[in-house]
C-alpha cells in the first residue's frame, strides 16, 4: 500500500525498507540522483547509493526508523557525487517511520520527502552579492576604490567566488592595471600591469584576448598560471578560472577585467556565466560611477578655478577702469563749471558726466563685490544713528518718486543706541533696496521703515509693485539673475544689486529676507544685530566716522531719474527746415531723397534717446518711445518708414517688437535696426535672423548710423517706386499678376482681373486659397526647383478661380535680385487658360475615343479575317485536290479554277484587311534580306496571274540595264507589287496592256507599272492611297476590292524607306504607279537560292473543329503519301496521341473548350512526344497571335486557307 502511495504521488518521495534501507522512490526523485538512477539506486541499499553522505543522513534516518520522531530540515547542505564530482546541494527534508506490524519494533522503514532548493539557495546567494555590489561599491569615490570594495564583498561569498582579481583598463596609457583582489594568497604575483596593446604571453594574453572580445572566457587548471594565480589554502580545491570582461557604458569599450576562481563544487553552467556577467556589470557600473564622479569632481574644481579667475579679472578690469574714468569726470566737471560755455555744448557734456558717473558706480559694484567674493572686503564699522542715517538716504529719492507720482513714506523710529555699520555698505544696502523698490513700481508707492526688534535693528523697504513670481524668489539674490519677463521702468542694470545687498548684509552678522505676491507687491526685510560680538576687533572704528559722499547718493538718484520720461521729449518731430543740418563728417548728399522720412525711435534710455533725436532731427521727422510696447502702439498710428529700437527694453524688447510688427499685415514690410550693445558675429546673427533688416552694435559713430539709416530708407523708396511700377503694369494688363516673398511662403499682392480671388495684403495661406489639396505637390516642386535653381517659375496647373469652379491658368514668376544678388521677392502673372485647356481636353477625349474605335475595329478585323478563312480553308484544300483528280480541261476542271482564282482573291482581301490593321498599330516586323529586284517582279507577277488570266491582259517588261539589288522583306515587297498589278488588272478593260518598267536613278530603284485603263479622275487622284478610298463603281461593283489595297502598297513601301506616287491624264487615260526603293550596298552578297527538298513520308496528326477542313487537308497530305490522322476536337486528339505518334500535328488555335495553345502544352508535357513538330493553323494573323505560339512550343504558324506548296515545304524541313 505505501509502495502504491510513493509510486503515484509527484513529489520527490523515497521508501528506505527493512534494516539495510532498500531504496524504493518514484520518478520524481529519479533527478535527484543524477547518473546514480537506476543502477546504482533502485532496490539498492542506502549505503552503497549515498555512501558520500551516510555519515550525515544515516543517524537522521536511524532516528525514526528506531522508533524516534520524525526528522525535518528546511535546508541541509550536502556534497554529492552524482553528476561525476563533488557537488554542492541543498535539500529539504522529511522523514517519517512506515508501520509495519511484521516488523520487530513494528516498523517497517522510513518515508522520505525530498525537495532539492539547490538553484534557490544558490540564487538568494548570488542576489545578495549583486545587492551588496550595487549599494557598497557604487558608494566609492574612484575606480581603485570601486575595485577594492568590491573584492571585499566577493571574499564574503566564497563558495561564489573563491577568489578575485580586478585590472583596470586605462586606454590613454594603453595598459591594464591592477586594482583589487581577493582569495588569493600572496604568494604568486599577479602581472601589476599589462599592456593592452602588446600583452606577454600566458596570462596578460589571457586578459587581452577577453577585454578585446568582449566575451567571457572559461579555463580549466592552474597549472600553467601559478606564476601570477595562487589560491589561499581555504580555496585550494577551486583550479578552475574564469576571465571576465567588465564592459564599459560607452559603446565598444571595456572599463577593465575580472578574473574569478570557480569553485570546485558548483558546476559553471549558464545561469552561473550569466551571475558572473552580471558580477562584472556592477563592478562595471561602480566604475563607470566613479569615474564620473571623479570628471564632476574635476570639472567641479576647473568650475570654481574659473571663478576664481572670473572675479579676479572682474576685480582687475573693475580697477583698471577706474583710472580712464577719473580722468574723463575731472575734466568734465572743470568743463561744465566755465563761463561761456554755449548750452548746446553745455548739454553734451552734462550727458557726458551723467553717463561716466553710471560707469562708475557699475564699476565700484564690480570691484566691491569681487572683493567679497574673494574674501578681501575691508568693512569699518562704527557705532552710528542708524535712524538719522538712514532717513537722510531714503529722502535722497523723494523727489523720483514723487515724479513718477508715487507715494513715498520713511519711518524711522529712533534706536535704544548707535548700531555698529560701516556706513558706505549701509548706504549701498538702502540705496540698492530703494532703487530696486523704485523701478518695479508704477502705481502705489515705496515705503521704508527702520525699527528696533530686540537686538536687532530691522529694515524694511516695501513697495506696491509687479511683484516676483513665486520660483524665482529663490534666486532672487543670486548674482547676474535676472527676473525674465518681469515689467520694470528699464532693462538696464548688470543683475548685482540684491546679490551685493545679500553679502553686505552678511558682512554685518544680519540676515535679509525677501516677502512677495505677483501683482501686490514685495518686501524685502534686514535685520542687523546690536553691539560688536560679531565683528572681528581689528575692523572695528572710532565713533567720529567720515558721512558717506553724496555724490555716491546721488548718482543712484540721477540714474532713478533718467529712467522717467523726460519732460522735453516730444512725439513726431519734423525735420528742421529752417535751420541747417548738424554736419556729421562723411555724409553727403547722397540720401537727399530719404530726407523727411518718418523715423520710430525706441529706447528705455533717456540719454540715448536724446542723443538719437538730436542725430536724426535735422533729417527725419522722429517719434521717440520708452518702449516696445510703445512702439508698436505708435507704429499702428502714424506706420513709420524706419523703426530704430533698443534691444532690451522693458515690456517688449527690441526682438519681440520685430515679432509682433512681423505679424501685423500692415507694418510687416517696415524695415528695423536693432541697436544693442551685443558685439560679435553670432549676436549679429541672431538679430538678423529675428527679422532685423540691419544691426548696430554700441558703440557706434554718428556717420556709420546715418549711413545706415540712410541705406534702408534708400531701400525702402526704391521698393516703393518698384510698387508704382507694378501698379502701372497691373493696370495695362489682362493677366493676374502678383508678388512672393523670396521663399514663397508669402503671397504679398495679387489682383485677379476677375478671373481668381484679389490678395491685397501679405497671405501665407494663398496655397490653399488658390491651389486644391491634389495639385499642391506640383505646384510646390515647380516652386521649390524655382527657389533652388534661382531661375522663372514656370508653370501650368488648376486653379479656383473666383466664382469658386476650377480653372486653368499659364503662371510664370521671376524673381527679383538686390546689388547683392539676393532675391527680394518674385514677381509673376498668370494668364487665363482655361478655354484652351478646355479644347485640349475635348481633343485628348476625341482621340482617345478614335484610339479606342480604332482597337474595336482592329479586333473586329481580326476575328472576321479567323471567320472568313475558316471556311476558306477547305475550300483551297477542295480545290486543290479536284485539280489533281480533273487533269484534263473539263467543264468540272474549269469550275474548279474559277473556284482556285476566287479563294485566291478573297484570301488576298483578308490579308489586305490583316495588313492594314497591323500597319496602322505599328505591328508589322519587315524580314529584311538582300532582294534581286527582277525576281520580285517576277513572283508578283505569278500572284496576280490569274487576274491577268482571267482579264485576258497582255504584259511587257522592260528591265533596266544591269542587276538592280534592294534591301527589303521579299513576302512585303512582292505583296507591294502584286496589289499595284492586280489594280491595274481590274480597272483595265479586257485584253489591255500592263507595262513594267525597272530602272536606277542614284541610289534608288524605280520600279514603274503602267496601264492603258479607266485612269483617275483629277479629284480622286490625290486621295488614291487613302483607305477605303475607290474610283467610280458600275452599279454592279464588278470591279471588286475594299478600296485598301493601295494603301497597304504606301505604308509598306514608306516603311521600307521610299516613296509611292501615282499619275493619271484623267478617265480613260490609264495611270502610272512609280515605286522608288532604296538599293542595296554594294557589299551586300545574295543569299543563295534554294533547293527543293524531296518531301519524305510523314506521320502526321491534323486537329481542327472546321470537319471540312480537317478532311479535305488530310485527303491532300494522303494523297501525298503521308499517313493522316483526324481529330476533330483536342479531346479526340489526346485520345488519338494514346495510339498514334504521329511526326507532325497541324492543330488549329482557336479549338473549344481546350484551345490550340492548352493542347499544344499537354503534348509538350508527354516525354514520348517531345520530338514532334507541331505547326500552327490559325485564322489569326496577329504578330501577338504568332509570338504566343511560339512560346508554347509551335515550330511554324499558317494562315487560313493555308496553301498546300508552303505546308509542302514545311514538311520538307
Amino acid at each position: 500500500m505505501i509502495v502504491r502511495f510513493v509510486l503515484a504521488n509527484r513529489i520527490p518521495m523515497l521508501l528506505w525498507w527493512g534494516p539495510d534501507y532498500i531504496q524504493i522512490y518514484n520518478d520524481a526523485y529519479a533527478p535527484i540522483l543524477g547518473v546514480k538512477h537506476p543502477r546504482q539506486a533502485l532496490g539498492q541499499p542506502f549505503r552503497e547509493c549515498w555512501n558520500e553522505v551516510f555519515d550525515v543522513l544515516g543517524p537522521l534516518v536511524d532516528v525514526p526508523f528506531n522508533g524516534g520522531e520524525a526528522t525535518y530540515i528546511d535546508d541541509i547542505e550536502l556534497v554529492v557525487h552524482r553528476h561525476g564530482f563533488d557537488e554542492e546541494s541543498h535539500f529539504t527534508i522529511a522523514y517519517s517511520p512506515v508501520p509495519d506490524d511484521s516488523a520487530p519494533r513494528g516498523i517497517g522503514g522510513v518515508l522520505a520527502t525530498v525537495l532539492e532548493i539547490t538553484e534557490k539557495v544558490f540564487s538568494e546567494r548570488r542576489l545578495k552579492i549583486l545587492s551588496d555590489l550595487g549599494s557598497h561599491a557604487t558608494e566609492a569615490k574612484t575606480a581603485v576604490e570601486a575595485c577594492r570594495r568590491a573584492a571585499d564583498i566577493l571574499a564574503a561569498h566564497a563558495k561564489d567566488i573563491p577568489y578575485a582579481l580586478f585590472y583596470l583598463c586605462d586606454e590613454a596609457a594603453g595598459v591594464m592595471r591592477v586594482a583589487g583582489s581577493s582569495g588569493l594568497d600572496g604568494q604568486a604575483e599577479p602581472p601589476a600591469e599589462i599592456s593592452i596593446a602588446s600583452p606577454p604571453d600566458g596570462f596578460g594574453a589571457l586578459l587581452a584576448e577577453a577585454m578585446h572580445t568582449g566575451r567571457i572566457a572559461l579555463h580549466d587548471g592552474l597549472k600553467g598560471m601559478s606564476r601570477w594565480i595562487s589560491p589561499s589554502a581555504a580555496h585550494s580545491s577551486a583550479d578552475r578560472l574564469a576571465i571576465v570582461p567588465m564592459r564599459s557604458n560607452l559603446v565598444n569599450r571595456c572599463a577593465g577585467v575580472l578574473v574569478v576562481g570557480i569553485s570546485a563544487y558548483i558546476r559553471p553552467d549558464a545561469a552561473y556565466v550569466s551571475f558572473l556577467e552580471l558580477v562584472a556589470s556592477q563592478v562595471a557600473s561602480a566604475v563607470t560611477s566613479a569615474h564620473a564622479y571623479e570628471e564632476e569632481r574635476r570639472r567641479a574644481e576647473a568650475l570654481a578655478q574659473i571663478d576664481r579667475a572670473k572675479t579676479a579679472f572682474f576685480s582687475n578690469v573693475s580697477h583698471e577702469f577706474r583710472t580712464p574714468l577719473t580722468l574723463m569726470l575731472g575734466p568734465l566737471a572743470d568743463a561744465l563749471a566755465s563761463v561761456g560755455v554755449p548750452a548746446p555744448v553745455l548739454t553734451q557734456l552734462d550727458v557726458a558726466q551723467r553717463n561716466a558717473q553710471r560707469l562708475l558706480k557699475l564699476v565700484n559694484s564690480l570691484l566691491d563685490f569681487a572683493r567679497i567674493e574673494a574674501g578681501r572686503a575691508e568693512a569699518s564699522y562704527a557705532p552710528v544713528d542708524l535712524a538719522a542715517l538712514t532717513r537722510d538716504l531714503a529722502s535722497s529719492f523723494r523727489s523720483a518718486l514723487e515724479r513718477a507720482g508715487l507715494s513715498f513714506e520713511v519711518d524711522c523710529d529712533p534706536l535704544d543706541g548707535p548700531v555698529y555699520v560701516d556706513r558706505t555698505l549701509w548706504e549701498k544696502i538702502v540705496l540698492n533696496l530703494i532703487s530696486n523698490a523704485f523701478k518695479f513700481t508704477f502705481d502705489g508707492g515705496v515705503r521704508v521703515t527702520l525699527r528696533q526688534d530686540d537686538d536687532h535693528a530691522v529694515l524694511e523697504v516695501s513697495d506696491t509693485g509687479v511683484g516676483v513670481p513665486p520660483q524665482e524668489l529663490p534666486k532672487l539674490f543670486d548674482r547676474f539673475h535676472r527676473v525674465e519677463g518681469a515689467r520694470s521702468r528699464t532693462e538696464e542694470g548688470s543683475g548685482i544689486g540684491l546679490a551685493l545687498v545679500q553679502e553686505s548684509v552678511r558682512l554685518h552678522g544680519g540676515t535679509i529676507e525677501v516677502e512677495s505676491k505677483l501683482g501686490v507687491g514685495s518686501t524685502f526685510r534686514v535685520s542687523i544685530p546690536f553691539g560688536t560680538a560679531h565683528i572681528p576687533a581689528q575692523h572695528l572704528r572710532a565713533s567720529n566716522g567720515t558721512p558717506p559722499a553724496m555724490s555716491a547718493t546721488q548718482a543712484y538718484v540721477d540714474e532713478a531719474l533718467r529712467w522717467l520720461p523726460d519732460e522735453e521729449e516730444w512725439q513726431g518731430t519734423p525735420a528742421r527746415a529752417d535751420t541747417p543740418p548738424v554736419q556729421v563728417p562723411g555724409i553727403n548728399g547722397r540720401f537727399a531723397r530719404t530726407y523727411g522720412s518718418r523715423i520710430l525711435l525706441a529706447d528705455d534710455n533717456a540719454d540715448m534717446r536724446s542723443y538719437l533725436r538730436n542725430l536724426l532731427e535735422p533729417y527725419y521727422v522722429v517719434d521717440l518711445v520708452r518702449d516696445g510696447q510703445d512702439a508698436l502702439s505708435r507704429a499702428a498710428e502714424v506706420r513709420p518708414d524706419l523703426v530704430l529700437t533698443d534691444v532690451m527694453m522693458p515690456r517688449l524688447d527690441g526682438f519681440e517688437l520685430i515679432a509682433r510688427l512681423r505679424e501685423d499685415a500692415g507694418l510687416r514690410d517696415v524695415p528695423v535696426i536693432l541697436i544693442s550693445a551685443r558685439a560679435g558675429d553670432e549676436s549679429r546673427i541672431e538679430g538678423l535672423a529675428a527679422g532685423a533688416d540691419d544691426y548696430i552694435v554700441k558703440p557706434f559713430i554718428a556717420r556709420e548710423l546715418l549711413t545706415r539709416v540712410g541705406s534702408l530708407l534708400e531701400l525702402v523708396h526704391l521698393r516703393r517706386e518698384g510698387e508704382a511700377r507694378f501698379r502701372a503694369y497691373v493696370q495695362a494688363t489682362n493677366d493676374a499678376v502678383y508678388r512672393m516673398s523670396p521663399d514663397w511662403r508669402e503671397m504679398r499682392q495679387l489682383q485677379g482681373r476677375n478671373f481668381i480671388p484679389d490678395e491685397a495684403g501679405p497671405n501665407q495661406t494663398w496655397l490653399d486659397k488658390y491651389v486644391r489639396p491634389e495639385d499642391q505637390p506640383r505646384v510646390l516642386a515647380a516652386i521649390e526647383h524655382a527657389v533652388r535653381t534661382r531661375t522663372p517659375f514656370e508653370l501650368e496647373h488648376p486653379v479656383i478661380r473666383v466664382d469658386g469652379t476650377l480653372g486653368w491658368t499659364s503662371s510664370r514668376a521671376v524673381p527679383l535680385f538686390d546689388e547683392h544678388e539676393n532675391i527680394v521677392e518674385w514677381f509673376g502673372a498668370a494668364t487665363d487658360i482655361t478655354e484652351r485647356r478646355e479644347s485640349q481636353e475635348a481633343l485628348q477625349r476625341q482621340r482617345l475615343a478614335l484610339v479606342e474605335a480604332d482597337r474595336q475595329k482592329n479586333e473586329f478585323l481580326a476575328m472576321l479575317a479567323h471567320e472568313l478563312r475558316n471556311p476558306l480553308a477547305p475550300l483551297r484544300s477542295a480545290a486543290e485536290l479536284l485539280q489533281r483528280l480533273l487533269a484534263e480541261p473539263t467543264k468540272a476542271r474549269r469550275a474548279v479554277d474559277i473556284v482556285e482564282r476566287q479563294v485566291t482573291l478573297l484570301t488576298r482581301l483578308v490579308d489586305d484587311l490583316l495588313d492594314i490593321s497591323r500597319i496602322t498599330q505599328g505591328k508589322i516586323e519587315l524580314r529584311r534580306a538582300p532582294q534581286r529586284l527582277d525576281h520580285l517582279i517576277s513572283n508578283s507577277l505569278e500572284t496576280a496571274e490569274i487576274l491577268l488570266r482571267e482579264k485576258g491582259h497582255s504584259i511587257v517588261i522592260h528591265p533596266g540595264p544591269g542587276t538592280l539589288t534592294v534591301m527589303g522583306d521579299p513576302q512585303r515587297l512582292v505583296q507591294c507589287f502584286g496589289n499595284v498589278l492586280a489594280n491595274a488588272a481590274k480597272y483595265t478593260p479586257p485584253g489591255g496592256e500592263i507595262r513594267v518598267r525597272t530602272r536606277r536613278e542614284g541610289n534608288e530603284a524605280v520600279v514603274t507599272i503602267s496601264d492603258n485603263g479607266s485612269g483617275i479622275s483629277a479629284e480622286m487622284l490625290p486621295r488614291v492611297f487613302d483607305l477605303f478610298a475607290q474610283g467610280e463603281r458600275l452599279l454592279d461593283r464588278s470591279q471588286g476590292g475594299l478600296g485598301i489595297g493601295l494603301a497597304v502598297v504606301k505604308r509598306l513601301v514608306e516603311m521600307h524607306g521610299g516613296s509611292v506616287a501615282v499619275h493619271s491624264d484623267g478617265a480613260d487615260q490609264g495611270a502610272s504607279f512609280e515605286i522608288r526603293l532604296p538599293l542595296a550596298d554594294r557589299d551586300t552578297t545574295l543569299g543563295a537560292p534554294e533547293k527543293p527538298i524531296p518531301v519524305a513520308a510523314r506521320r502526321i496528326l491534323v486537329v481542327d473543329d472546321n470537319r471540312d477542313a480537317a478532311d479535305v487537308l488530310s485527303t491532300l497530305l494522303q494523297d501525298d503519301g503521308h499517313e493522316v490522322e483526324t481529330a476533330y476536337s483536342s479531346r479526340d486528339a489526346l485520345a488519338l496521341l494514346q495510339r498514334f505518334e504521329p511526326d507532325v500535328v497541324l492543330l488549329d488555335i482557336g479549338l473549344p473548350e481546350i484551345d490550340g495553345f492548352e493542347l499544344a502544352r499537354r503534348i509538350r508535357e508527354k516525354a514520348a512526344l517531345q520530338h514532334v513538330r507541331l505547326i500552327a493553323l490559325t485564322g489569326y494573323g496577329q504578330e501577338e497571335i504568332k509570338a504566343r505560339a511560339s512560346s508554347v512550343g509551335f515550330a511554324a504558324h499558317l494562315l487560313k486557307p493555308v496553301e498546300f506548296s508552303r505546308l509542302q515545304k514545311l514538311l520538307a524541313e
